[in-house]
């Protein structure tokens, strides 16, 4: 092969098909010896190499580990970056708090709105992978958070659309307060009774105490 012309290697009796999707590893000459296609997010790699562990038995374990570290390297799983949103349940509207929590891998993501404002975000003490921020959003309709060329989309509702909905709303939750306020058990409780036996009995351990306080001194 190219990168260790003095050491021999063993080879199935294949060649590979010349394709543009097919990516090579290691090639000699024209040859590709190792290689790769894409499927969807992953790799899927072949060789003709046969026996490669002889090259251990024949004191070259150094280019049997660099050769098979680099098939490795060139066909594993990629860690890619995804910039999950989770955003808040109530309507955001223009000139109001959005308050959001993403997921990245990022050690110390950049996040910017569409107008590259930076918004400061913190992160979670439990989940390192978690940070949460504030941003007021100054227009209505679709805006962006950005972390480098990864972004993601929220809505800013315009409010006077949703005006009737904001009044419904608030007039329930007022009623569901004031509802809370009347029922029994729940603020000033009523003033009740205390039984007289509970009076009686206390009147009686009284009495005894004071018989028994002679006679026991």
């Amino acid at each position: 092969m190219e990168e260790w012309p003095e050491v021999d290697l063993s080879i199935y009796p294949f060649v590979f098909d010349a394709s543009p999707d097919f990516e090579a590893i290691h090639k000699s000459g024209t040859s590709i010896i190792t290689g790769y296609t894409r499927n969807g997010k992953g790799r899927i790699g072949t060789t003709i190499l046969s026996n490669t562990w002889q090259l251990i038995l024949g004191g070259n374990s150094e280019v049997y580990g660099e050769m098979w570290s680099r098939v490795i390297g060139q066909v594993s799983k990629r860690d890619d970056d995804i910039l999950l949103l989770e955003p808040q349940k109530e309507f955001v509207f223009p000139q109001e708090p959005y308050q959001f929590k993403i997921r990245t891998k990022t050690p110390n993501p950049v996040i910017t709105d569409a107008n590259g404002r930076l918004i400061p975000v913190m992160q979670d003490i439990n989940f390192p992978e978690q940070w949460k921020g504030t941003t007021w959003p100054r227009e209505h309709g679709w805006q962006k958070l950005q972390q480098d060329t990864i972004a993601v989309d929220f809505y800013v509702a315009e409010e006077e659309s949703w005006k009737p909905l904001i009044a419904h709303n608030t007039l329930l939750a007022n009623r569901l307060f004031f509802d809370r306020s009347r029922e029994p058990g729940v603020g000033h409780r009523p003033l009740e009774p205390i039984n007289p036996l509970w009076f009686y009995s206390l009147f009686l351990l009284c009495m005894g105490g004071l018989w028994l306080e002679p006679k026991i001194s």
